[in-house]
């Protein structure tokens, strides 16, 4: 697999992460409905908080996508 398609994964796996996160759910629950180790569900999620941070675009997303549950 080349960098850019284990990049591409990474982020499909944070974005899936965060979408759970963003429908309310606690890094707990998120881990036993994807069958993904809490602390790397943790980790995700603060690795988003920072990428959200930094950038306008996606704090708006998280806002819209909140707004639209």
């Amino acid at each position: 697999m080349t960098t850019e398609e284990e990049l591409v994964k990474h982020l499909d796996q944070v974005n899936t992460v965060v979408s759970e996160y963003l429908k309310g759910n606690d890094p707990t629950q998120i881990s036993k409905d994807l069958a993904i180790p809490r602390q790397r569900v943790a980790a995700y999620i603060d690795e988003w908080k920072t990428m959200a941070s930094d950038n306008a675009a996606i704090r708006a997303r998280a806002e819209t996508y909140r707004d639209w549950e």
